[in-house]
C-alpha cells in the first residue's frame, strides 16, 4: 500500500491534480491548473460570464503515517463556491459548502482512487447532496 501511495502521489503532483479548480456548471470535467490567485483574477476579469456559477477547488492530501497506526491514509476535500455578480468568489457560510472524504487503507484497497471519479463526486457535492463537516471529514465508507 506504501508504494501504491507513493505512485499516486508522484503520478497526481506530475499531472498538477493534487489541488486544482474546475467550474461545476461547464458540461465538461476540465481542470483549472492555476493557484487560486490566478482563478480569482481570470473570474473578476469575466465576471459577466462567471456570474452567478459555481467553481470547486479539489484537493488531495496523504497521510502515510495512518499506515501505522490504521487512521485514515488518503483524503479528498470539495470545496464548492457560488460567483457573485462581480467574478469574486464568494466565501460567505451560505455560498461556501463541500466534503472532506477520508479513505482507510482497508477502503482504499477496495476502492482505488481514480481521477474520473472526482467528476461524479463534484456534481453531488455541488447540488448539495453529499456534504460534510470540512475540519472532520466523513469516511469514505459512510458515503
Amino acid at each position: 500500500m506504501e508504494e501504491y501511495l507513493s505512485n499516486l502521489e508522484q503520478d497526481l503532483s506530475d499531472k498538477k491534480l493534487d489541488d486544482f479548480w474546475v467550474m461545476c456548471d461547464d458540461s465538461d470535467f476540465k481542470a483549472i491548473k492555476k493557484s487560486k490567485s490566478e482563478v480569482k483574477k481570470i473570474l473578476k476579469e469575466k465576471a459577466e460570464s462567471y456570474k452567478n456559477k459555481k467553481i470547486a477547488n479539489i484537493r488531495l492530501f496523504f497521510n502515510k503515517k495512518g499506515l501505522n497506526n490504521q487512521d485514515w491514509i488518503f483524503a479528498v476535500k470539495i470545496t464548492i463556491y457560488e460567483i457573485n455578480e462581480n467574478g469574486n468568489i464568494d466565501t460567505t457560510s451560505n455560498s461556501t459548502w463541500g466534503v472532506y472524504i477520508r479513505y482507510s487503507e482497508e477502503e482504499l484497497n477496495k476502492n482505488k482512487f481514480k481521477v474520473n471519479a472526482l467528476e461524479k463526486l463534484v456534481k453531488k457535492v455541488a447540488a448539495k447532496k453529499l456534504t460534510s463537516n470540512m475540519i472532520v471529514g466523513i469516511n469514505y465508507s459512510d458515503i
